[in-house]
């Protein structure tokens, strides 16, 4: 019997790759597999997790990826990149503004990085926005999460 064959992810596998390469993860794995074979440590996996925890050249390598997925415009920039997004959802009321900032094409282009953040924070802070959201909440959730660097 012929083995089961899965159907394949493109979008998964492009999401992957992306993350792996923006997060420098081959050179990671370069650097951790590299000081694996010269010191053939007794215990590999706490070797490892030591290296990870404490390597500076992992270190360096993961504040470079952090870096790389922050927003570095200005505050303005992005009140007024938000501003644009509420405007074009043209809807305020809670329930229709949370699936309108979910299939906004604006959100994903103005800031694709932290899109899906956005998102989740809205989804995850339902509860406490008011009946009608307004820029106002919008911008504060959103700036919060834009000072952070993107999850993906």
């Amino acid at each position: 019997m012929a083995p089961k064959t899965l159907a394949r992810n493109e979008e998964l596998l492009d999401e992957m790759t992306s993350y792996s390469l923006g997060n420098y993860v081959k050179d990671m794995m370069a650097i951790l597999l590299e000081r694996l074979i010269v010191d053939q440590p007794n215990d590999p996996l706490n070797y490892l997790i030591n290296l990870v925890q404490n390597d500076p050249a992992i270190i360096a390598l993961d504040d470079e990826a952090r870096y790389s997925r922050m927003d570095l415009r200005t505050i303005k920039t992005k009140q007024k990149l938000l501003k644009t997004i509420y405007d074009d959802l043209r809807t305020y009321d809670k329930a229709a503004f949370l699936s309108a900032i979910l299939a906004s094409k604006l959100l994903r282009q103005h800031f694709p990085r932290h899109a899906n953040d956005i998102v989740n924070a809205v989804v995850q802070t339902e509860k406490v926005l008011p009946p009608k959201v307004t820029l106002r909440d919008l911008s504060t959730l959103a700036l919060a999460v834009l000072a952070r660097p993107a999850s993906t």
